[in-house]
């Protein structure tokens, strides 16, 4: 039986098919359980807008602005809003050190609330007596808890804000820029839905090869069985190795287990009923094989597909629903 490079799709699961799924998985999945790993705490400050409401460089020499009393040079405004993105609530038991808020210049005359998420959470500030930071202390933050308030500084420009805390279980609070002019929908996509959604275009891709594959067996195994009922009830070895040979091509997997049955018979006598059953039973057993590892390959990649391409989806959904709030 003549020995050739395979021209057909392979006829069977090789190590490097299950290598490159398993990197398939990983790059998918990885990502994934990271991200839901270390965002199970996570709070994340927002700055929604910033303006400049007096300018003493500006302003006439004879204006004068005053704020509770005192004469204030500059006047800044600085929306922000603290949300819990995390998975777990945020106790007070859990806050080592509370949420620090602090700009690099000017003095932070007052703080207002503007909107709470839920209505009912409760939320203190308090001030250094420096003013340049102030603390915000929750007894309870539970996933999707926000908290949106108005910094009143005086400086101008508005001064750049930061944001600390000692929570269990936290890094550090994530800061993000949302105001209208600097908004991106891909700089808020979550990182992991990137690998995530080329893992599974991928996987479609990959998907369609192996339905291929798939279809072939079938037709391969119809085309076998019409072929076999022409050939001779004791064919010769060489005969027999003509029909796998023009029903298969060269199939490196069926060569493997059909061929040292066929190297230790003589070639131009009949193959013995005994060895023509077992050449028989080998030849569909392959078959089947193929079919077989093909749907179990399709099935993965499906699953695959589905996890990468929700996942994705929700993050853009999520970040586009950010954005527009």
């Amino acid at each position: 039986m003549p020995v050739s490079l395979p021209k057909v799709p392979p006829g069977r699961v090789t190590s490097l098919v299950l290598a490159a799924l398993g990197t398939l998985a990983v790059g998918i999945v990885g990502p994934i359980i990271s991200s839901w790993y270390t965002e199970r705490i996570a709070v994340e400050l927002q700055l929604l807008a910033q303006s400049a409401l007096v300018d003493g460089a500006s302003e006439l020499e004879k204006l004068q602005v005053t704020y509770d009393k005192r004469l204030v040079s500059g006047l800044s405004r600085v929306e922000l809003n603290l949300v819990n993105t995390g998975r777990k609530s945020i106790r007070a038991g859990d806050v080592v050190s509370p949420i620090t808020i602090a700009v690099d210049s000017g003095r932070i005359l007052d703080v207002r609330t503007e909107q709470l998420i839920p209505l009912d959470l409760q939320v203190s500030y308090r001030f250094d007596p420096s003013r340049r930071s102030l603390t915000m202390a929750a007894p309870l933050l539970n996933p999707g808890d926000g908290i949106r308030f108005t910094l009143l500084v005086e400086y101008t420009p508005p001064p750049r804000v930061s944001a600390s805390a000692r929570i269990v279980g936290l890094h550090a609070i994530t800061l993000t820029d949302r105001r209208p002019e600097m908004r991106s929908i891909w700089s808020a996509i979550a990182w992991p839905a990137y690998p995530a959604s080329l893992g599974a275009a991928v996987a479609l891709l990959a998907l369609i090869f192996f339905s291929y594959v798939g279809g072939y067996a079938h037709r391969t195994r119809h085309v076998w069985r019409f072929r076999h009922a022409f050939v001779s009830s004791t064919p010769t070895p060489q005969q027999y190795a003509q029909a796998l040979e023009l029903t298969f091509g060269s199939d490196p997997g069926l060569e493997a287990s059909v061929r040292p049955i066929l190297d230790n018979l003589p070639p131009a006598r009949p193959i013995p009923p005994p060895q023509l059953e077992i050449l028989t039973r080998s030849v569909e057993k392959h078959v089947r094989d193929v079919r077989v590892s093909s749907y179990w390959i399709m099935l993965a990649l499906f699953a695959l597909f589905v996890v990468g391409s929700t996942y994705a989806l929700s993050a853009i959904v999520g970040a586009a629903r950010g954005l527009g709030g």
